[in-house]
C-alpha cells in the first residue's frame, strides 16, 4: 500500500509551481486613460422602478450614512413612560387567535391521556432504576444456575489474548456467546505501508 509523505507532498507541490511559471503574466495592467470605450458611471435617480440615489428631505438627516428621521410632531418625543393607558399584561389584548392559558393546555393535555413533564419524569427514573448492569466472574467451570448480567468466563487452555470462553445464564441455561480472543486478520499493520517515491511521483505527474 503506497502513501504520501511529508518528502513526497513537498516535491509535488514543486512540480505544480514549476508547471504553472509563467503561464499568466500578473504584471500586465491598464490605467483608465489607456481604455478607449471607459465611461463614468452615473448613478440613476430613485423611482418605484429604478434603484438608484436618493436625496436627504424635510424631516430626515443624515450623519456618517446613517439616515434619522428628526420629525416635527410629538408622537416621536413621547418617552414609553409617559404613555397613556398603555397595555401592560396580555389579557389587556383581544384574544382573536384564541390562544390557550397553561392550565386550559394541561386540562387538553392530560384530557387525551398524554403524559405530563412529571409523568415523564417518573417513567425516565423508574426505568433507570431497573436497568441490569453487566458484571464478569471468571470461573474454574460452570455453576449450576448462573445470574441475570453476569458473563461468566472459564478458562479454555489457550494462549494470551485467548485465554477465557463467555456464557450467559437465559432461558434456565448457559449460552456460550465467545471467546476473548481479538481476531487482527485484514488489518493493515505498519510494515505493509510504503512511502511513494519521487520517481514514482514523476511517473503518475507525466
Amino acid at each position: 500500500m503506497k502513501y504520501l509523505d511529508e518528502n513526497g507532498l513537498l516535491y509535488l507541490v514543486q512540480k505544480i509551481k514549476t508547471w504553472l511559471n509563467g503561464k499568466a503574466n500578473t504584471v500586465h495592467t491598464h490605467t483608465k486613460s489607456e481604455i478607449t470605450d471607459y465611461t463614468e458611471y452615473q448613478l440613476p435617480t430613485a423611482s418605484a422602478d429604478t434603484l438608484g440615489g436618493i436625496k436627504i428631505g424635510a424631516g430626515l438627516e443624515i450623519n456618517n450614512g446613517v439616515v434619522s428621521a428628526t420629525g416635527g410632531g410629538t408622537a416621536d418625543s413621547v418617552d414609553w413612560s409617559n404613555v397613556q393607558n398603555k397595555p401592560t399584561k396580555l389579557s389587556d389584548f383581544t384574544n382573536d387567535k384564541n390562544f390557550q392559558t397553561d392550565t386550559q393546555v394541561e386540562t387538553a393535555i392530560t384530557s387525551k391521556g398524554y403524559q405530563t413533564a412529571s409523568d415523564v419524569s417518573s417513567a425516565i427514573a423508574s426505568a433507570i432504576a431497573n436497568i441490569q448492569g453487566i458484571s464478569y466472574s471468571i470461573v474454574e467451570s460452570l455453576p449450576g444456575t448462573g445470574e441475570a448480567g453476569v458473563i461468566y468466563l472459564v478458562s479454555n487452555s489457550g494462549t494470551n489474548p485467548n485465554i477465557y470462553d463467555e456464557y450467559i445464564y437465559v432461558n434456565n441455561a448457559f449460552e456460550k456467546i465467545g471467546t476473548t480472543e481479538v481476531d487482527l486478520s485484514g488489518y493493515v499493520q505498519n510494515t505493509d505501508l510504503v512511502a511513494i517515491s519521487n520517481s514514482e511521483i514523476d511517473t503518475i505527474c507525466a
